[in-house]
């Protein structure tokens, strides 16, 4: 497979956050000669601004928990790929909302990523899935559950 920047000669990585691998990632970049095509934006808190720039979210994580940020990252419109553990494929449904690939396995990472880079339609309909599936996990949707299991406690004495 050719790299995706000759395939894709406009594309952009951008790292947002800090990291344990953030130098080494800087330095691959470089030795690599993509300095220009990786950019490194460390510790945000404008990361809801940040999203409506992206065409893909992509989120690595060996473990996650709930993985907020791709609650966020659906809000935004972005098809989704995520690491297939903890709490993300409950939030990221395979080939409905994003596209999951095993931890630690880059092949099947850039594949996914491969994937929706070759095929905006794809891109488009992960995107407007999520927004609408994001509902599910929104902060009135979280309180309305606490509520319904308080009331079930209360109504259960």
């Amino acid at each position: 497979m050719l790299p995706i920047w000759l395939q894709h000669p406009d594309t952009k990585l951008v790292f947002v956050g800090k990291g344990d691998l953030e130098s080494e990632l800087k330095a691959m970049a470089v030795g690599h000669g993509y300095r220009d095509k990786v950019l490194f934006l460390g510790w945000r808190d404008d990361v809801h601004a940040i999203m409506h720039l992206l065409d893909i979210f992509v989120l690595p994580s060996l473990n996650e928990g709930m993985g907020r940020v791709i609650v966020e990252a659906m809000a935004a419109g972005l098809p989704v790929v995520a690491s297939n553990t903890g709490g993300i494929p409950d939030l990221v449904v395979e080939g409905e909302t994003g596209l999951l690939a095993e931890p630690g396995n880059t092949v099947e990472l850039a594949a996914a990523i491969q994937k929706l880079l070759d095929k905006p339609e794809l891109r488009r309909q992960l995107g407007q899935a999520g927004q609408k599936y994001r509902h599910r996990f929104s902060e009135e949707a979280m309180i309305e559950k606490l509520d319904r299991l308080y009331q079930s406690f209360l109504g259960a004495s």
